[in-house]
C-alpha cells in the first residue's frame, strides 16, 4: 500500500511519462483500483498542500487536532502576534509513529475518502 501511495503521488505530479495523459490515467487507475481512492480526491487534498504547506487549517495534511501534532506551544497568541502561520513541530518526532499510523490512515484518510466520495458522487 505504501508502494502503491508514493507511486500514484508521482503519475499524480504527472512525473512518470512524457505525456500528461498517460500519468492521468495510470494515476487514475493506481489510487482508484490499488488504493480505493477517486484520484480527484487526491488532487483536490494535494493541490491545496502544495499552495499552503504546513498550514494550520489551510494545509490539509496537518489540518488534525492540533494536540496530536503540536505538543509544543499550540497556537499561543504569542504565535498569532507574531503572524506565524505555521504549527510547531518542535515535539512531533517524539510521538508520531505511535499516533500517526492509527490515526491518520485509517480514521482521518479513510473517513474523508468516504466523505468525499458521497459529497461529490465520485463513485469510480
Amino acid at each position: 500500500q505504501a508502494q502503491a501511495g508514493w507511486l500514484q503521488h508521482d503519475f499524480g505530479h504527472l512525473s512518470v511519462f512524457s505525456k500528461s495523459r498517460w500519468n492521468h490515467w495510470v494515476h487514475k487507475f493506481v489510487i482508484g483500483h490499488l488504493k480505493g481512492a477517486p484520484a480527484s480526491w487526491w488532487n483536490h487534498l494535494h493541490f491545496q498542500h502544495h499552495a499552503k504547506p504546513n498550514c494550520f487549517r489551510k494545509d490539509p495534511d496537518v489540518n488534525m487536532h492540533p494536540l496530536f501534532f503540536a505538543l509544543g506551544k499550540t497556537l499561543s497568541v504569542e504565535l498569532g502576534v507574531q503572524k506565524k502561520k505555521f504549527m510547531p513541530y518542535n515535539h512531533q518526532h517524539k510521538y508520531f509513529f505511535i499516533i500517526g499510523p492509527p490515526a491518520l490512515v485509517p480514521l482521518y484518510f479513510q473517513w474523508y475518502i468516504f466523505y468525499f466520495v458521497v459529497q461529490r458522487k465520485q463513485w469510480v
